[in-house]
């Protein structure tokens, strides 16, 4: 039995099963359009650096064996420390009010918060009788208080 004898794109590289042997260079009337524009670019002097991907461009070498890259302990602790110290810049520049609140956090305030109903609001002022602003945890009202 004869197995299909697979080619190689002239324009993208990629292998590929012929529907015409012999006369098909490309895979595809796409790539075959592309490489006839990059020719055409490349006699005018009309091409620019950059104007089609890597993996388009004509002169590229048909993928052979591919390399893999390898993990080193030099560059796992060199990652390692960059991350420690962006994040040791990131805590110092941080303002103490502006930093994330945690569960700890979270839980000391419900602690606090739980036993009173009325709890002063600082950043208001006084009425025109000189009663305080208070949230009203039960109703979620500011009520003004005698203090």
């Amino acid at each position: 039995m004869n197995e299909p004898r697979f080619y190689t794109c002239k324009f993208c590289y990629k292998e590929y099963v012929p529907t015409r042997r012999g006369a098909q260079k490309y895979c595809s009337d796409t790539c075959r359009s592309k490489a006839y524009h990059h020719r055409k670019l490349r006699k005018n002097g009309l091409e620019k650096k950059g104007t089609l991907p890597d993996k388009y461009a004509a002169d590229k070498k048909p993928p052979g064996k591919q390399s893999v890259d390898k993990m080193s302990l030099a560059g796992v602790g060199n990652a390692t420390m960059g991350t420690l110290a962006a994040d040791a810049f990131k805590s110092i520049l941080t303002k103490y009010e502006n930093k994330a609140a945690t569960k700890k956090d979270i839980m000391e305030l419900k602690s606090v918060l739980s036993g009173a109903r009325y709890y002063p609001v600082k950043n208001m002022i006084r009425d025109s009788l000189g009663r305080a602003p208070h949230y009203d945890m039960e109703t979620g009202n500011v009520v003004y208080l005698l203090v």
